[in-house]
């Protein structure tokens, strides 16, 4: 192989390696974007179970406090 040509496919291969690192680069920071949503997502819904979590507590307790107000009520 002469000189020239082995110069050519060596610009060639650097060219497309460049190209490939652009992708490689387009495709994490992508990646890591849509990590970050899921993550967010994922502790959304974290906070929509606690919430349903306290709601059923406190329905709980308002229940408890209706049958102490009752009972307050009968001894008086």
């Amino acid at each position: 192989m002469n000189f020239k040509l082995l110069n050519d496919e060596i610009d060639e291969l650097q060219k497309k390696k460049r190209c490939l690192q652009t992708d490689i680069d387009s495709l994490t920071t992508s990646a890591d974007e849509y990590a970050e949503k899921a993550e967010q997502t994922h502790q959304s819904n974290s906070f929509r179970r606690s919430a349903k979590e306290k709601s059923a507590e406190v329905t709980a307790v308002e229940e408890h406090l209706k049958q102490k107000l009752q009972e307050l009520k009968s001894n008086e």
